[in-house]
């Protein structure tokens, strides 16, 4: 994203909330150039990693002001134009990191044809910080497998990130959608879920473990279940309901202290009853 330029500023002052840097270098630069590279020094300069330029006006010493889309006009205002060789020079920049404020000076020819500025003009807007977050790089359908080919990184600014809001690939891949979403939309993290592995009325495999005793048996689910979630499952030896955790081979864990009696099971007990392959 960054437009990489050469080091303006060498000096600088940070504290919790304020920037301040000057100049140092004679880099110079057409207007074309001035947001990214304003971009590129707040961001050099500790306003955050990745900078966006929400606003910008450029103030003369006459006080005539020009915003974005009217570059033309300040040229005709102060007969600045590339075309004759004219450059800028960032000669001061300054920021407030809580309110996403920034105050720019900028040096201009001593020469120019119709010179109202002094030399200098100022700059001033406002920025934001700016994220990187994985959305779907293709349309899925409800019900589809997030894969990694399914997903790419978009920029948002930090202030249009909503609460929940999925920041990392690795919370995406190999969930499913619950609902359809459009491409290149935040995710949020009740959009998806994990496949469910395990249907309501199959027989499943249940593991009981208390340090080295396993004992395995069998259950019916009587619920759904996604791996990582705890469902309820009738035990086919004693009839008995048991909560226990599916595991991504589609086995499930009970764990110690779900079933009645777990806490009195001895280790000859144990043995005999996965011998006899139920529970007593």
């Amino acid at each position: 994203m960054k437009l990489r330029v050469l080091t303006l500023l060498t000096l600088i002052v940070l504290a919790p909330t304020f920037g301040w840097a000057s100049e140092s270098t004679a880099y110079k630069f057409g207007l074309a150039d001035l947001e990214p590279i304003l971009e590129e020094e707040l961001a050099e300069f500790g306003a955050g990693d990745s900078i966006k330029l929400e606003s910008l006006s450029i103030i003369t010493p006459d006080n005539k002001i020009f915003y974005r889309g009217e570059f033309n006009e300040f040229r005709k205002h102060t007969g600045f134009s590339e075309a004759d060789g004219n450059k800028l020079v960032l000669a001061d920049l300054k920021f407030d990191k809580s309110n996403k404020r920034f105050n720019a000076v900028l040096r201009l020819p001593a020469d120019l044809k119709n010179n109202k500025t002094n030399g200098t003009i100022e700059v001033r807007g406002k920025y934001q910080n700016i994220i990187e977050i994985p959305t779907l790089g293709r349309r899925l359908l409800k019900g589809d497998l997030i894969k990694q080919e399914d997903l790419e990184w978009v920029e948002i600014p930090e202030n249009k990130l909503r609460d929940g809001t999925v920041r990392e690939k690795g919370k995406l891949i190999g969930k499913i959608l619950k609902r359809r979403l459009s491409v290149g939309r935040p995710i949020k993290e009740r959009d998806v879920s994990m496949p469910r592995i395990i249907d309501k009325g199959n027989l499943v495999e249940m593991i009981y473990k208390s340090g080295n005793i396993e004992l395995k048996t069998n259950g019916r689910a009587l619920e759904n279940g996604a791996v990582g979630d705890v469902i309820r499952l009738r035990n086919e030896s004693s009839g008995k309901i048991i909560n226990a955790e599916v595991q991504p081979s589609g086995v499930v864990i009970v764990n110690y202290g779900s079933t009645p009696d777990w806490e009195n099971f001895s280790e000859t007990r144990a043995t005999r009853l996965l011998k006899e392959g139920g529970e007593g």
